[in-house]
């Protein structure tokens, strides 16, 4: 399968998300973390919160619809999501401005919480 360059162009903000997502929530999870050692015991955890869990790796349409509303809390779920109905490799269940409004509403919470934490930590 190939992208096309308007795949690749509409891809390419749903990677700049997942990588601004994914700096905010480390942001968030080390302003929560007291002991920097620590981190290495709580990686795991979130990778298979995050990636493993969710349907990252599978699709969508193969969770019963009576889970949707616990799968759709994951922010990876969205990103997936997106990244699929871009390149054409599935359609959503859900309508795609759906994941976008998500997808926009992780970033503006995790970065609130980093900013947070971390202003807080400097006081």
């Amino acid at each position: 399968m190939h992208i096309t360059i308007i795949e690749l162009a509409y891809l390419i903000p749903v990677l700049l998300a997942t990588w601004i997502m994914s700096s905010a929530l480390g942001f968030m999870i080390a302003g929560y973390v007291s002991d920097p050692t620590r981190i290495g015991t709580i990686a795991p955890w979130t990778e298979a919160l995050l990636t493993t869990l969710p349907p990252v790796y599978y699709p969508l349409e193969i969770i019963p619809p009576q889970y949707f509303a616990i799968v759709l809390v994951a922010p990876t779920t969205h990103l997936a999501q997106m990244a699929r109905v871009v390149t054409k490799v599935s359609s959503s269940a859900f309508n795609p401005s759906l994941h976008s409004l998500a997808i926009f509403a992780y970033i503006i919470a995790f970065m609130l919480l980093a900013s947070f934490k971390s202003r807080w930590r400097e006081k």
